[in-house]
Parts: C-alpha cells; structure tokens; sequence
C-alpha cells in the first residue's frame, strides 16, 4: 500500500544558478534520479548539439551510457548520429535520466547529480525527480521525493513540488527554497 505524502510547491528557479542549488541540495544518499534534459534552440541552430540523437544515464546501463535517438517529424525507425556525437564531438541533444544512482555502481546519485548540473549549465531544459527510499518493492512509494522543471520544457511551467512523508527530513530543501528566492505555493508551512 503506497503511503499518502505531504506536498509543498515552490515557484521554480529563475537563473540557472538556482537551478544548479536546488540540485546540490539535494543529498547524496538520495537513491536515484529520473527526468530528461534537452538542447536549447541556439545550441541546435549553432550545431553545437545533435538533434535526435541523446544519452541515456540509467541503473540498468551504469557501465556504459547509452547512445539513443528520439522520433523527429514522425520517424518511424530513428537511429542516434553517432558520427557526429563520437567524431565531430557535438553534445547531445538530449540526456535522459532513468534510475541513475540507483544501487550505486559507477552511476552514483553523486555523478548523476554532476552531469545534470553541468548540461542544465550549458543552457539544457527539462525536468528532473530525486528519489528517497521505496518501500515494498514498490518504485514510486518513497519517503520523499523532489520534482523540477527546469526552463521551457515539454512539461510546461510548472512549480517545484516536494512530496515527503512527515517524519523525513527535507528542512534542508525547503531552507534551499526560500533562501534563493522561490515563493512558497502551496502545502503546509
């Protein structure tokens, strides 16, 4: 049986600074991150990025990331542009986060947490959920979870949301919140 959490919402960041904060703030020992940043339209049109083609950080392939390609104007059978990400050292147009730090291994919540910080730096949107706990085996029943949208993204504009059970500590979190300016939107105070 999953258990209900307390919720708090945040107004989301304004700089990429803040963005990059909210994300130190949140632990180490966290278990794992799920989300998807994208390539911005200047970095594209500047073919600084591949379009399509992105990396995948996942548990399941923490050895090596993982090279994919995502549909464009209805692609039926997308395959990721390896020449231009392996030998014209282009970034990715995408990175994908699935379970990454989950179990440890060599994607740590630690590199996961680094690598989303330096493309969101690079000028990457998206949306990123920080993981505490599962309970019963069960995925989404966690202590505490952190949820972002970063800048123009699929998802729209939406707050920062905080779900947590009430006895996990997320002081920190919340401290971050209001210390670099985000206004409180909903939840208990």
């Amino acid at each position: 049986m999953r258990t209900k959490l307390d919720e708090m919402f945040f107004s989301s960041p304004t700089t990429t600074e803040a963005a990059v904060t909210l994300i130190e703030t949140i632990p180490d020992n966290w278990d794992w991150l799920d989300g998807c940043l994208a390539a911005p339209q200047q970095i594209l049109d500047a073919n600084e990025a591949v379009k399509g083609t992105g990396i995948a950080v996942s548990r399941f392939h923490s050895i090596k990331p993982t090279y994919g390609a995502a549909r464009i104007d209805g692609e039926t059978n997308p395959q990721p542009d390896l020449r231009a990400m392996l030998i014209e050292r282009r970034l990715p147009g995408y990175v994908a986060f699935d379970e990454a730090g989950f179990g440890g291994g060599l994607i740590t919540m630690t590199l996961a947490k680094d690598i989303a910080k330096a493309y969101i730096m690079r000028g990457y949107v998206g949306w990123l959920s920080f993981y505490l706990g599962y309970d019963d085996d069960h995925k989404y029943d966690n202590r505490a979870r952190f949820e972002m949208n970063w800048g123009a993204c699929q998802r729209g504009s939406r707050p920062i949301r905080l779900r947590f059970r009430t006895q996990t500590d997320v002081a920190a979190i919340i401290a971050r919140c209001k210390e670099i300016g985000m206004t409180q939107e909903g939840g208990p105070p």
